[in-house]
């Protein structure tokens, strides 16, 4: 993160981290509905399930990232 993070109090710290995974998360629930209302109608195929599950993989590795950022900052 920025240098800005490194000298943050915990409390500051904790409010950057809820704020950035907050995104991550949004994205995970947002493709989850959407491949569950594509496999519900029969309209999904195997590129767009792919992409999509790609992207909540990037989403949830942001997420640990984060996390351990967090853990390590303590």
């Amino acid at each position: 993160m920025s240098d800005y993070f490194e000298s943050a109090t915990p409390e500051q710290k904790l409010s950057i981290l809820t704020n950035e995974i907050r995104t991550p998360v949004e994205i995970i629930r947002g493709l989850a509905f959407i491949i569950k209302k594509g496999i519900e109608s029969n309209k999904s195929d195997s590129e767009t399930l792919l992409k999509d599950i790609s992207q909540i993989a990037e989403s949830a590795d942001k997420i640990k990232e984060l996390l351990d950022e967090l853990l390590n900052s303590r």
